[in-house]
């Protein structure tokens, strides 16, 4: 079975952008350590957009990911800062 990979694009509102990173490489160091993740890596366009590239071993593991009690707790604390978020599940074209 193929790992499953998605790229989320995260946008901060105006003059939040610091704050918001500062959540997200909070989200990052704890998803990095759950089972069934590969790939949790976090980068910067600019001053108010991040990426999150992430790659997990299964459906599964990616469906507890979005019920971990540090994600919940990450997406309540950044509601107000984020601008607009858009997810992709990526599938390699062979």
């Amino acid at each position: 079975m193929a790992s499953i990979n998605i790229t989320a694009v995260i946008k901060a509102k105006e003059g939040l952008g610091n704050q918001l990173k500062e959540e997200l490489k909070k989200v990052q160091v704890l998803s990095q350590q759950e089972e069934g993740n590969i790939k949790y890596d976090l980068f910067q366009s600019n001053e108010n957009t991040f990426i999150f590239q992430e790659e997990w071993a299964t459906k599964e593991a990616l469906k507890n990911h979005a019920q971990a009690p540090h994600f919940l707790e990450y997406r309540d604390r950044s509601a107000d800062l984020v601008l607009d978020r858009d997810v992709y599940m990526l599938r390699k074209v062979e």
